[in-house]
């Protein structure tokens, strides 16, 4: 099998207190299996990145995102992966109530605790960039 290149989008959903949300992956999840990672998804054709955000978020969490900036575009290589994702950022609205639809579970972060979870190599890298970003 050759290279597979996948266009993604995640959202750095951050609480007042720079709270950031994770979810867990499942045990039997083909890549990073119980590791902790950002929402987010694939990109539909004829879909845009923003378009395949809310659509991703909404049916992950049951949340509508209403105004999701640009943080960055990252490159991700792991084996025959190549991704490059899109990573936006957004205040999470309270009156809103997350429903998990996707993962195992899902938890609010700070940085330094999430350097301290289990995460993707990516992952982790993206945890470093983000920090000074909000």
């Amino acid at each position: 099998m050759g290279i597979v290149e996948v266009k993604n989008v995640n959202i750095v959903l951050f609480d007042f207190n720079k709270l950031v949300l994770f979810q867990q992956r499942t045990d039997d999840s083909n890549i990073y299996p119980g590791c902790w990672n950002l929402f987010g998804g694939g990109i539909n054709k004829n879909e845009s990145p923003e378009e395949a955000l809310k659509r991703e978020i909404l049916e992950e969490l049951e949340y509508s995102l209403t105004n999701p900036f640009f943080m960055l575009e990252q490159v991700c290589k792991e084996g025959d992966y190549y991704g490059i994702r899109g990573v936006y950022g957004e205040q999470y609205d309270p009156t809103q109530r997350l429903v998990l639809h996707e993962g195992k579970g899902m938890g609010w972060f700070s940085i330094a605790e999430a350097r301290n979870i289990m995460m993707g190599r990516e992952d982790r890298k993206l945890i470093d960039i983000i920090e000074g970003k909000f």
